[in-house]
């Protein structure tokens, strides 16, 4: 009897909650996304070049936690390889952040000279996706402004700087991300610098926990024609 209970709760509320239902076509690769997007981790590497000089563009520290407070700087410009998300990719970044407190500027490209990417990353795959995400599907096959409050933001293809208080580069579901980011330039004996990054929002759990009784509370899993 319980368990009739139970299903037919969950049946009402998959039934009021409209587009936030999650679609059963994904099912599984939506419940990997929504656990992916708990976590961001990544790497880059890069090397002296004639612009930068003999120091590596990799370097700085930038600590995160959530939206209202940041602090630090970072740059890197080289090879990069990372999980932002359920976005994953190999890519060139030319990546540089600043911030203190709820304030933050921010520019980055991620280019398409090695562009290994899964279908969040891909502009033409996902456009469909993308476009749901920034809330304008007019804008989905161009660059975007993040500072716009879009829902998730995971193609960067920044043409200048975004700055602002309590914006948000990912995208505003990721206002909880807690991470870091730290860039180390050694130029004496090897001549190439690395970046790391890692993080985590605590607010995806819900949303892959919500997926799992077909909730989607965040709106962000893929829908049947996307």
């Amino acid at each position: 009897m319980s368990c009739v209970v139970f299903l037919l709760a969950c049946s009402l509320l998959v039934a009021g909650c409209g587009r936030k239902a999650t679609p059963l076509k994904h099912w599984f690769a939506n419940r990997g996304a929504d656990f992916q997007d708990i976590f961001s981790i990544g790497a880059g590497l890069s090397s002296q070049n004639e612009k930068t000089g003999i120091v590596p563009p990799s370097y700085g520290i930038y600590l995160e936690a959530t939206t209202f407070f940041n602090i630090g700087y970072i740059r890197h410009a080289g090879g990069t390889i990372e999980a932002e998300g359920r976005g994953l990719g190999v890519y060139d970044e030319d990546r540089e952040m600043w911030g203190f407190g709820p304030y933050r500027s921010w520019e980055i490209r991620q280019g398409s000279e090695y562009a290994h990417t899964n279908y969040y990353k891909d502009p033409q795959r996902s456009a469909g996706w993308t476009g749901r995400m920034v809330g304008d599907l007019s804008l989905r096959d161009g660059p975007v402004d993040p500072t716009a409050g879009y829902a998730k933001h995971l193609i960067h293809t920044d043409s200048g700087p975004h700055d602002g208080f309590l914006v948000y580069p990912r995208g505003w579901h990721s206002w909880e991300y807690i991470g870091i980011e730290i860039g180390i330039p050694e130029m004496l004996l090897t001549h190439h610098g690395i970046t790391v990054r890692a993080g985590f929002d605590i607010s995806e759990i819900i949303d892959f926990v919500g997926g799992i009784f077909f909730y989607d509370y965040l709106e962000d899993d893929r829908r049947d024609d996307e």
